[in-house]
């Protein structure tokens, strides 16, 4: 069956997706632009940390029970709720230690040390490597915590509409415009490629397009699913969508005892679970008869699938086991989140996500700048049309320019300098306004 559309509603869905692109389209373009970056989140942070921090070449790192001795016990710290430890990868080749605890004056304090694994000396703190957090966080909210969110889950979603009614406009010749590249005019070459390009990144564009109001705009859809699945019960909700240990009151039983055992339940959990790798350890109860260790990791060689094991420290039992099989919401979740950030994949397919993702940010500029074209030659140069070509350059041009400064800085300044992430942002939307104003 061929898909036909009258010339009157092909005209209208054409002007709609236009102006719907034109709309989103700066908002767009700095999400996809940081998102492309931070496909290479931790290769940019350790580009971020230079030789100052080199990786380590040895094999044998140090365990976790011997690194956690030497962060909390030798400083005779007692944390106050839990010790998190993310031990080291190819990708992140440091352990990084999370823990609070009460000072002598009364204050609660929250470091978050990163360790050399083979030494498990502290070399840095985990919010001095800010440049590869800054583009993950500007793609996900442009560093407007809740208002950017929301901002970004709708431009998504509107995202998703353009993409749908590109692909009614184009349907019936698709294919054969896929062949054609048209040379004579500019305007053909920018309409080809923007054709052209939008096709190739289709699967792409319809992922993210997805992902990012599934991400954003979860929480519209996850208050109703409480109302009629869970029957206003959020606990319930959470054990029907999620492999999660399920979340018990932390209350230390007063009771001390050595954190001791910790390899050995690694090493337990790792033989009984077949491909299961331990890359990140919470302990409950820290020092107390009570304590709890909750072992999280991946599956070796499985696209996106994680699973949790929990023991009781004090007798070795198994307290809560998920291998991520019997959950198709929290398996998809998980799916999807993987290919979002492409967290399945090695740098081969990193750089094609990487490459698709410039390859969006053309699809848009190509898109304004057809409508700029277009509306100039029916209206002339009117103030509207100035404005959309002001605001496309400056933010197109100004956006790459505010990155490599975003860079520059990150390097200038020295890798535990306070409020660097700070710094980085002002740089980029400094960079922004002075490239509108110019």
């Amino acid at each position: 069956m061929v898909f036909k559309m009258n010339k009157e509603s092909l005209k209208g869905l054409t002007a709609a997706h236009s102006w719907l692109g034109l709309i989103i389209s700066f908002i767009l373009y700095i999400v996809f632009l940081a998102g492309s970056y931070s496909f290479f989140v931790e290769d940019i942070s350790q580009w971020e940390l230079g030789a100052q921090f080199p990786q380590p070449q040895q094999t044998e790192f140090m365990g976790a029970q011997q690194l956690l001795d030497k962060t909390v016990d030798e400083l005779n710290i007692v944390p106050t709720d839990a010790v998190w430890l993310t031990l080291a990868t190819n990708k992140a080749p440091f352990h990084d230690i999370m823990y609070s605890y009460i000072d002598s004056k009364g204050n609660t304090q929250s470091p978050d040390p990163v360790m050399d694994p083979v030494t498990g000396e502290h070399i840095y703190d985990f919010e001095d490597i800010s440049l590869g957090r800054f583009f993950r966080t500007l793609h996900i909210n442009l560093l407007l915590p809740v208002i950017g969110s929301y901002l970004v889950g709708f431009v998504s979603l509107f995202f998703f509409v353009a993409i749908i009614s590109g692909i009614f406009i184009h349907w019936r010749k698709i294919y054969s415009h896929f062949f054609t590249y048209r040379t004579k005019r500019i305007r053909d070459k920018t309409l080809a490629s923007h054709n052209v390009i939008g096709v190739i990144g289709l699967p792409f564009h319809i992922l993210f397009a997805l992902t990012g109001v599934l991400f954003n705009l979860g929480f519209i859809f996850e208050d109703v699913n409480i109302g009629v699945f869970a029957n206003g019960d959020n606990q319930i909700y959470q054990q029907q969508t999620s492999n999660r240990a399920p979340s018990k009151e932390r209350v230390p039983s007063g009771i001390f005892m050595p954190m001791t055992g910790i390899n050995e339940l690694i090493h337990r959990s790792e033989s009984e679970i077949p491909n299961f790798k331990v890359s990140r350890i919470e302990i409950m109860n820290w020092k107390n008869d009570n304590a709890t260790i909750l072992l999280t990791g991946k599956i070796k060689d499985d696209f996106a699938k994680s699973t949790q094991i929990q023991y009781q420290m004090k007798t070795g039992e198994v307290i809560f086991k998920n291998t991520f099989n019997n959950n198709t919401w929290a398996n998809g979740t998980a799916a999807l989140d993987s290919l979002h950030f492409a967290d399945f994949s090695d740098r081969i397919i990193k750089a094609l996500f990487f490459l698709l993702g410039l390859g969006t940010c053309y699809v848009i500029i190509s898109g304004n700048l057809f409508w700029i074209a277009k509306q100039e030659k029916r209206y002339g140069h009117t103030w509207t049309v100035k404005l959309v070509k002001h605001l496309s350059s400056s933010v197109f041009a100004g956006a790459f320019l505010a990155s490599a400064l975003c860079f520059i800085s990150a390097r200038l300044f020295p890798v535990n300098y306070d409020n660097k992430e700070m710094i980085l942002c002002a740089v980029f939307y400094i960079t922004l306004l002075l490239c509108f104003f110019v």
